[in-house]
């Protein structure tokens, strides 16, 4: 490649690096995230891959709204479930305990 080719590539990659970045809002901080991502898709357009357009792409869902609907049917770690608590320690038998040392006391 040489310097012309170069500059041309970079170009093409500044381009749609803008464009990504344009496309999201033009939100701060995330130049590198961009550029890296507008120079995978220079090169799969140069191997010849078809691509969505970028514009397509971020209008585009990425899981079907149903997914969101139960997320709050998620048991959480404070969820004691449908009946009473669980079995007391003091309601249990002395003999189901175990021994808290290893000579059995």
């Amino acid at each position: 490649m040489n310097a012309n080719d170069d500059r041309a590539l970079e170009e093409r990659i500044r381009d749609r690096a803008y464009a990504i970045w344009e496309s999201e809002g033009r939100p701060e901080g995330r130049a590198e995230f961009n550029w890296d991502q507008a120079k995978e898709i220079v090169a799969l357009e140069d191997a010849g891959e078809p691509l969505i357009d970028v514009a397509e792409s971020v209008d585009t869902p990425v899981e079907p709204a149903v997914a969101f609907e139960n997320m709050g049917a998620v048991p959480g770690l404070d969820d004691q479930g449908e009946g009473g608590a669980g079995p007391e320690r003091d309601n249990l038998a002395d003999e189901t305990r175990l021994p808290l040392s290893h000579d059995g006391r």
